[in-house]
């Protein structure tokens, strides 16, 4: 409290103990009798700085300058006004853009009735799940894997075996369908080539979304087996900036990492996929992967190799917990 009121004391009467101050110097340059006493400058900052508190004294003169700068540069100030108040507003938009896109249901027919289906298992084992335990509404999670708070392992991806098992099933669902997003592909359209993200879907997605085309058709399940014809659907925004609209893409013949699709079909423009943090420009049936990729073949036959993410529409009438106790402890 003494150092408090001794700096309080100092404000109030700054001059008194300034002359004061310098007088004491004086003297004590007279007592040492060098010529020179030192950075007199130097020793009455260090005196000062026990008197008083520097931080704010310097937080004060600093303020006091810039308010006298910003008075005399108006248009300086101005401009660096202005320069805040569009990164505040800028930031303000992105953040309004990405909770539109990324927290809001799909646009596709009765959202609600979506699950998407992952897995837990007791220790973080991939290949080794032990029950169909989690199932949450589409807007949630997506194809990711983690610890929940119980230190289960939890994973969104599955083996192409499960979803064939999935599919035999229809009492709890109307219809079950699956996704696969791989690294960009090399398109080559019209002799233009890009690199574009796409995704391989099996025969029933589109018709599980309830998603109608804008232009043509869309990938039915005849379209999802070995040795069928090498289709295409592309998003309303490649569409438009390849083709010029959603009608002139449909018959078109593109190359998609040397190989020849034609595009059959092209999505409605308020359809962005399932995952909003990565909207493919097109779309290709689940078994082309095997005319794209030379390892792909095995990936349906091995009940190890997880690579699929599964999704599905409940039975009218068919609640989450229902669906979750039909399923439970079927892996193991």
């Amino acid at each position: 409290m003494d150092g408090l009121f001794r700096r309080l004391l100092y404000y109030f009467r700054r001059r008194q103990f300034e002359a004061e101050f310098d007088e004491e110097m004086e003297h004590h340059a007279a007592l040492s009798g060098q010529p020179k006493f030192g950075n007199v400058t130097l020793l009455k900052e260090d005196s000062r700085a026990m008197w008083t508190w520097t931080f704010w004294e310097q937080l004060g003169q600093d303020l006091r300058y810039a308010l006298r700068t910003m008075a005399n540069n108006k248009a300086l100030t101005a401009l660096a006004a202005l320069s805040l108040a569009l990164g505040i507003g800028a930031n303000t938009a992105i953040y309004s853009f990405m909770d539109s896109i990324l927290l809001r249901s799909l646009p596709v027919q009765d959202p609600q009735s979506l699950v998407m289906m992952t897995w837990q298992s007791n220790a973080r084992d991939e290949e080794s799940p032990h029950s169909i335990s989690v199932m949450h509404g589409v807007h949630t999670r997506s194809g990711s894997s983690y610890n929940d708070p119980h230190k289960r392992y939890v994973s969104g991806i599955f083996p192409y075996a499960a979803f064939e098992l999935f599919q035999k099933d229809d009492s709890v669902f109307t219809s079950v369908f699956a996704h696969y997003q791989p690294t960009p592909f090399n398109l080559y359209v019209k002799g233009q080539a890009d690199v574009a993200n796409g995704e391989f879907i099996s025969g029933d997605f589109f018709r599980g979304l309830g998603v109608p085309p804008a232009a043509g058709r869309l990938i039915v399940t005849d379209d999802d087996r070995a040795g069928a014809e090498s289709v295409a659907i592309f998003s309303y925004g490649l569409s438009q900036s390849r083709f010029g609209g959603a009608e002139q893409a449909v018959g078109q013949s593109i190359l998609i990492n040397n190989i020849p699709f034609t595009v059959v079909g092209v999505t409605p423009p308020e359809f962005f996929g399932v995952n909003p943090g990565i909207a493919p420009d097109f779309y290709l049936p689940m078994h082309a992967n095997l005319l794209l990729g030379a390892t792909a073949r095995g990936w349906y036959l091995n009940q190890n190799v997880y690579w699929i993410e599964i999704m599905a529409r409940l039975r009218p009438g068919v609640s989450i917990a229902q669906a979750q106790a039909t399923w439970a402890g079927c892996f193991h």
